[in-house]
């Protein structure tokens, strides 16, 4: 049975607004904007007959994820494999301050590529932990029933997975997703 996987940012965090990196240490609720984000979000996902929404366990994946259950009248499962990468001694610094001190370590996640997948900040993860937490996700969520699942996670694990699936653009903003299909053996990106 193929599967439809949904895979979306969350909504604006006043962290967002201020260009601050969040990571996994900055768990802050959405604001106002993000929670009009996950709205429109969810008027986009109406029409894609999602049976099921899994969430990463931090505050905006799962006030976003809540906001789209809410509204289609399913569950909301959360999984905090699909969390944020911890990006260790940069979280919570604002980015133009990262791109000063660890210029190379921020282009590498900004434009990430699977044989870089080693790169790290101090006291962080790397990619390629990361990107296998959240495979370890997906590979289950491949298992449920449900056939249309919209997950709701984080600008940099997202651009993980895109490059992985060699993407040239990895970037999307809160509350873009992206659509992946999984046919029994592989995962592709579909254009909406």
């Amino acid at each position: 049975m193929e599967k439809h996987f949904y895979l979306c940012r969350h909504g604006q965090t006043n962290a967002n607004l201020q260009g601050l990196w969040q990571g996994t240490s900055v768990d802050l609720s959405l604001n106002d904007t993000g929670i009009a984000q996950a709205k429109k979000l969810l008027e986009k996902l109406k029409d894609k007959n999602i049976n099921l929404v899994v969430s990463s366990a931090l505050k905006r994946a799962k006030q976003t994820g809540n906001i789209i259950a809410s509204g289609l009248n399913i569950g909301n499962l959360m999984d905090a494999r699909l969390n944020e990468c911890n990006f260790g001694d940069s979280e919570g610094l604002p980015i133009e301050t990262i791109k000063v001190k660890y210029t190379r370590l921020y282009d590498l996640w900004i434009h990430p590529a699977p044989d870089t997948f080693s790169t790290k900040f101090p006291r962080g993860e790397t990619q390629q932990h990361a990107y296998n937490r959240f495979m370890f996700a997906l590979k289950d969520m491949m298992k449920l029933p449900e056939s249309n699942i919209a997950i709701i996670s984080h600008g940099g694990l997202i651009g993980l997975v895109k490059a992985s699936l060699k993407q040239k653009e990895c970037i999307m903003s809160n509350c873009e997703f992206c659509h992946l299909t999984y046919d029994g053996n592989k995962l592709s990106v579909i254009e909406d």
